[in-house]
Formats: C-alpha cells, structure tokens, sequence
C-alpha cells in the first residue's frame, strides 16, 4: 500500500514545506533537537575547492542507478524497495562485529558503489550536521567507535568516509520498483542506536510538492523531502515512511547509520553480552552488580542529558 500526500491533509498530520538550502532542527516539547531537516551546504560558485556538492549529489545518484540496475530485487520489511545494506555490523548471532557478507557477484559492485566519492561527501556532509546539532552525542558515540576501531581494526574503514572517520558504519540504498516508486512502509530501524541519528538522503528525479514527502508517524508531521537535501532522524524510534511519487518518477534513499550492537560491544568491553556475563558479570561484587545495573537503566536519561537543547546552543 501506499500514501498520496493528499492522504494526510485530514487534520491529523501537520505538512511542512522543506527546502534545500535551509537546516531546521525538530524539537520536543522540552526543545531538545530530536531530529534535524539538514538540506545540503551552501556553495558559492567558483569558491569551493574540488567537486561541487551538486556534482557530488549527481554522481552519487548516477552510480546507484548504474549498480542497482544490475543486481536483483530482494523483498525486505521496509517496502516494496530494492534495497542492498553495506558496512560493519553486529548482532543476529554474530560472535563479534564484522564486515556483512555479501553474495560473491555483488561485493565487487557495492564495493564500488561506496568507493564514489559522491557517496562519501554526503557521509561527510551528514556526519557534519551530526557533530554541529549534536556534539555531546556524536561525540560520546565517536569514543565507542574509536575504540573499537583500535580493538578491531579490519572493522574499521568499512568504506570511504566510514567510522571512525566518521559516525557512520552502515551504508544502505533503497531504489523503488516500477509499481512502487520510493515508497516504504512505516517501519522503525530497530538495531540502531536509540539515542542516535541515521541520514537519509533523498536523489532521483521527482517533484517534491507531489510525492517523497517523509512521513513522522508519532509526530503527525510530513515533511517536503526534495532530492538532494538530508534529513537525519533517531529511526530507531520515530517510526517513519515515505509518500508514493508520482508516475514515471524516481526516488533513491542513501543511508547512512550506525548499528547499535557495536556500541553494546564495546561497553561490554569489546565482549559479547554472553562472554561478558560469563566473565566480569561473574566476578563482580554485589555491590559492583548493583551499579552495573543501575548505569543500564540510566542508559537513556543520562542520552537524554546529552541532546542540544535548542537556544542553548549556537546553531539557532
């Protein structure tokens, strides 16, 4: 199934109107930034210095569709997208973090599909607009991340502008069927970080005004998305879609994240949650136990202390 926009001009759902060249921050009701519409960087002609990130946004787009067109359809929980997923990853029964195994005849291609260096600006564009809105949180993440990187260093780099280069160990791109052009299904990315942000990327060819709206189902927001801009969002907690386009259109969503696992890996002391609690759980005091526990089930206030408050900050 999928939404028209039209769908949502019902009094239940608020739709705004997001442009490229603008950043807007999403707020709760205690203003902390929950996600971030981060449009795409403001270039003067003439002035930047290598590939313009227009010509970054092309190339980006070209090469997916050049990939995508030779590799099959795959159905997913997401929709009715082909949909190929890259990087470091952990969890589903993985012994310790580790690169995701491709089938043999399409590693070479998504290999080459991530060494674009259209793909690794927008990494580095989205990573930016992480650390600038959320720099306690990026920042708590990078040190995860760094240490794991020193820990397991064939993890590490797992494509052109991955951790630690950056936040993001996981590269995924979604390319609409025929019948269903761009659209998923409301859906939650549940395996990444709760209290961190994936980006999404929107390329292809649509009207923004018609179609490829993001819909925030717990919000009652959808948002103009229009090819070109990055909207970064904690997915593993606002469940999110995406509006139908319209005939003969394309929509392609590039995103980037950081799976969750590799965070819980590295708390555990570069452990399993089975080896660690075989091990230092075992050897803990009561009292040890005690505090473990209660570090566990703070977890989430103390991410919550960490979030930009919006007017405490120099973004605004």
């Amino acid at each position: 199934m999928g939404w028209n926009v039209r769908d949502f001009f019902s009094g239940t759902h608020c739709a705004y109107s997001f442009f490229r060249s603008a950043t807007r921050p999403i707020l709760d009701a205690s203003n902390r930034i929950i996600a971030l519409l981060g449009g795409q960087p403001r270039e003067q002609p003439g002035k930047q210095t290598g590939m313009s990130f227009r010509a970054a946004l092309q190339m980006a787009e070209n090469t997916i569709i050049r990939i995508m067109d030779r590799l099959p359809f795959h159905s997913h929980r997401r929709g009715p997208c082909k949909e190929r997923t890259m990087g470091a990853s952990y969890g589903g029964g993985q012994t310790q973090p580790s690169i995701l195994r491709q089938a043999p005849n399409e590693a070479p291609l998504l290999e080459e599909m991530l060494s674009c260096e259209g793909i690794y600006r927008i990494a580095k564009w989205a990573d930016f607009l992480f650390k600038t809105y959320q720099p306690q949180i990026h920042e708590r993440c990078m040190q995860s991340l760094r240490k794991l990187a020193e820990v397991l260093p064939d993890v590490a780099h797992p494509f052109p502008g991955g951790f630690p280069d950056t936040f993001w160990a996981g590269a995924t791109t979604n390319r609409g069927t025929a019948a269903h052009q761009g659209t998923t299904w409301p859906h939650t990315d549940q395996g990444n970080l709760a209290w961190a942000w994936c980006a999404v990327t929107a390329l292809g060819k649509f009207n923004p005004d018609k179609g490829g709206h993001l819909i925030f189902w717990d919000l009652g927001l959808v948002i103009r998305f229009p090819p070109g801009s990055t909207i970064l969002l904690p997915s593993a907690l606002l469940v999110h879609s995406n509006v139908a386009l319209m005939d003969g259109e394309e929509r392609i969503s590039l995103v980037h994240f950081t799976a969750g696992g590799l965070f819980r890996y590295v708390d555990n002391g570069c452990k399993t949650d089975k080896v660690f609690m075989e091990t230092d759980y075992r050897r803990m005091s009561d009292e040890a136990r005690g505090e473990w526990h209660k570090e566990r089930a703070e977890r989430w206030n103390n991410a919550l202390g960490l979030m930009t408050v919006w007017g405490n900050n120099e973004q605004e």
